[in-house]
């Protein structure tokens, strides 16, 4: 692999460390030149963007800038243009480092930050409260440089949404917060420039409400890919390393369907690639995309970092308007107020970044009818005359999967009811009866899951269904995968039994009659094979068996037309089993030919 990048950042967002180890860097500072000969009209700049997608990073490039540490920019954008580096008194404020425990906590530790600054910098302080702390550092930095004072605060909604859940914290937390962020509207006088980051517009915390002029990036045009990559910034930065990556996976066994540049190129934008906040510029994870070339691997590494605490809250207060969603497209005009509990949980999907922007659309407002992109969203028509209108989307492969996965960890919570006696009774019951291919018990035991799940929650997609098996045989059985890749694609679930058997699970969801492209599977980034389009027909006992057995036997051929077993000769027995789910009620199971270890 070219030396040039001797690793592809996953860690800390630290400009300074990037830079000087020669890391692969994906130059931003064009936006931050923009930003700064922009500081003219306002001081007060604002980003929302989902966890994990480089808010940190810019905040330490601009920490690094105002510094005057020009050194660290040669060769960037911003080195060209000429910017001066003229060093201003930073206050660099991380809230998720900030402890919430107790609303004590977050006041003590907010001082504590402070005071490391004041003293690292030789400046007096007061001992009262966080503001009068905070007022007292930026004059004290004002009157040593003889300059107004930068003030970069990153995650500044991270104390509240830690307790969206929690009133009466939320209460406190946020008197304790309005208070700190008042300041910086009593302070503007001595403040050359403040930008803050989050996920959302929390209201009544005095940064939105209270700043003049501040300016929300969030969804403005020309900044749609100040976080993240570009299509085109991914190939400047990352086509050099596709042959040796490759090369790599190769040697590991990893082979795609298409195993060229080109091939992993697009299994790469299928995984990571489209969000988008202004409907047309197209962005990439950054960090899925470093975590896929450092461990020359897919996995769903956004969602493995654990789903936003805020996501987790609300899907635990009402999962059922969650699992109910659809994950297509929608439409709505006001997404960044964080709004847990509410009745719609579009806006808390958006700004957790499970949702992106599709398309924008500006209505006339001297018209009298909703545009055509928007007829079919239930959005008073008083509403989208007075503002732009979004339609939404699930950005991509990784997305999707995490989202269901989070869903499933709220809904389904039966195993950790049972005892440890009774998992591993379990436990032995399924892998004995996939051995001796007990069609009956596995029958059983499967629709005990779906039994499970409240009788409102119905999520008509065959990855849903996909991964509430997976997690429910992983929590039982230790070595089961998901989606594992072969030379001609990519197997639902693998099971490994006792060391020497493999079992593969090829799963088919039916829908009801008709539902095939209402219930908000999308047709186009589907696998068709993975739906069975069903016409307009009675429904009875015997449509049902019958579909069921036909689709069973499209799961059986499916494994052996993509040759799903080959890899193991040698190594494994492999039982072929097919799994077809009619509308989460009935299922039907069947055993193909074993493929012996030695063929």
């Amino acid at each position: 692999m070219d030396e040039r990048a001797k690793y592809f950042p996953t860690g800390k967002a630290d400009f300074k460390a990037v830079r000087e180890k020669d890391s692969l860097y994906v130059d931003k500072t064009e936006y931050i030149h923009r930003l700064i000969k922009s500081s003219g009209q306002t001081i007060y700049w604002f980003l929302a963007r989902p966890r994990r997608f480089g808010k940190s990073l810019l905040v330490d490039t601009l920490n690094n800038l105002f510094l005057g540490r020009k050194e660290l920019f040669e060769g960037l954008d911003i080195h060209s243009r000429g910017y001066d580096f003229e060093p201003f008194p930073v206050i660099n404020l991380s809230m998720d480092a900030v402890d919430t425990d107790t609303v004590e906590n977050l006041g003590s530790t907010l001082k504590a930050r402070l005071r490391e600054i004041a003293t690292a910098e030789g400046v007096g302080f007061s001992e009262e409260t966080p503001k009068s702390l905070f007022i007292s550092l930026i004059n004290g930095l004002k009157a040593k440089y003889k300059k107004n004072v930068v003030v970069l605060i990153d995650e500044y909604d991270k104390p509240i949404l830690d307790y969206l859940d929690n009133e009466v914290m939320v209460e406190k937390i946020r008197k304790t917060l309005q208070d700190f962020y008042l300041t910086l509207k009593s302070q503007e006088k001595n403040l050359h420039f403040v930008f803050i980051t989050g996920i959302s517009k929390v209201a009544q915390t005095a940064i939105h409400s209270s700043l003049n002029n501040l300016t929300d990036l969030t969804l403005n045009d020309d900044y749609a890919a100040i976080c993240g990559y570009t299509i085109e910034e991914f190939h400047a930065a990352f086509d050099p390393y596709l042959e040796a990556t490759l090369a790599s996976m190769r040697a590991k066994g990893r082979v795609l369907a298409n195993h060229t540049p080109e091939g992993l190129t697009q299994a790469i934008f299928k995984k990571y690639d489209g969000y988008s906040w202004d409907g047309r510029t197209k962005i990439l994870n950054p960090f899925s995309i470093n975590s896929f070339f450092s461990s020359q691997k897919f996995d769903k590494f956004w969602f493995v970092t654990g789903p936003p605490t805020y996501l987790d809250k609300a899907m635990k207060i009402d999962p059922y308007a969650f699992a109910k969603l659809s994950l297509t497209e929608y439409g709505l005009s006001k997404l960044l107020t964080a709004s847990l509990g509410s009745a719609n949980p579009v806006p808390t999907l958006f700004q957790t970044g499970y949702l992106t922007v599709d398309q924008v659309i500006n209505y006339d407002p001297t018209s009298t009818s909703k545009p055509a992109s928007v007829s079919n969203y239930a959005v008073p028509l008083s509403r989208v005359k007075d503002e732009t209108f979004y339609t939404l989307k699930v950005p991509n492969e990784e997305v999707k999967l995490s989202y269901e996965n989070a869903l499933f960890n709220v809904l389904y919570h039966s195993l950790s009811s049972l005892g440890d006696d009774k998992i591993t009774e379990k436990s032995f019951l399924i892998q004995k009866s996939l051995l001796n291919k007990d069609i009956i018990t596995l029958e059983n035991e499967f629709k005990s899951i779906l039994s499970s799940l409240p009788y409102n929650i119905h999520i008509q997609d065959h990855r849903f269904y996909q991964a509430l098996l997976y997690y429910y045989l992983q929590g039982l059985i230790s070595e089961v995968r998901s989606e594992v890749m072969s030379a001609e694609g990519r197997s639902d679930l693998e099971i490994t039994l006792f060391d020497d058997t493999k079992v593969i699970i090829e799963l088919k969801y039916i829908p009801a009659p008709n539902a095939a492209l209402k219930d908000g599977s999308n047709k186009e980034e589907s696998d068709k094979s993975d739906f069975v389009k069903t016409d307009q027909v009675k429904v009875d006992a015997d449509w049902i068996n019958k579909k069921l057995d036909q689709t069973v036997l499209v799961a059986l051929t499916q494994i052996e037309e993509k040759n799903y077993a080959r890899q193991y000769l040698g190594q494994y027995k492999v039982l072929k089993v097919g799994l077809a789910i009619y509308h989460r009620a009935d299922i039907k199971i069947a055993f193909g030919p074993d493929q012996e270890k030695n063929g």
